[in-house]
């Protein structure tokens, strides 16, 4: 997280000067009135539900290879499955558990929406079960304290992290972001959380534009 503050990256500041034109002023905007600003959304997240969907009746269909194990042991007895047979039966159904272990893991941890409220200066990370419904967990102002984030030094210059998968420590869970043009709508403030600082109530003048420079 201390490499993130080693050299200053501003973002490009020809995209927007729009939010002070449409203030009228030349100050940098305010966030105190923002209800919930949000940082980041992994443009894929509708595809990757509907993944998750179609991954889960697949899983659903291994699990479904009990039934019929069970029938043909109650018919029969174990004798009436053969060495091959039951070593393929048990790995479907290891397989799909496994399976199923992994996506829930995966799922829990690549963030889907990230979004920041100046107010109380709380954050939601948003992510998906395994069964493709949205999970919201919220940390509050106390509880990020208590994670060690600190308010950002006046006027810092934080570097934006290469584009790809950025790993993010929050307490005890690595969360998964993935830093691109298509999903990183503030680009300074989610910088500074995963710098582990809190984003300033104001953006520095020039630090306005809504897309990452790379």
């Amino acid at each position: 997280m201390v490499a993130l503050l080693r050299r200053g990256i501003m973002a490009p500041s020809g995209i927007s000067a729009r939010c002070r034109l449409l203030s009228g002023s030349s100050a940098p905007p305010s966030l105190e009135t923002s209800s919930a600003l949000r940082l980041y959304r992994f443009s894929h997240i509708r595809s990757l539900r509907a993944l998750l969907r179609i991954k889960v009746a697949q899983l659903g269909l291994g699990v479904g290879v009990v039934l019929p194990l069970y029938e043909v042991v109650q018919a029969g007895g174990p004798a009436a499955l053969s060495l091959a047979d039951g070593a393929m039966l048990g790995g479907i159904v290891g397989g799909t558990i496994i399976a199923g272990s992994t996506l829930s893991w995966y799922c829990e941890r690549l963030a889907g929406e990230i979004s920041w409220r100046p107010a109380d200066a709380s954050l939601r990370v948003s992510t998906l079960t395994m069964w493709g419904h949205r999970r919201d967990v919220d940390y509050s102002a106390a509880q990020l304290a208590r994670l060690g984030f600190a308010a950002l030094p006046a006027g810092a210059r934080l570097e934006y992290p290469h584009n790809g998968l950025t790993p993010w420590q929050l307490g005890d869970k690595t969360y998964m972001v993935l830093w691109g043009r298509s999903h990183v709508s503030e680009p300074y403030m989610l910088a500074a959380l995963l710098a582990g600082s809190t984003p300033p109530r104001t953006r520095p003048d020039g630090e306005a534009a809504p897309r990452p420079d790379r």
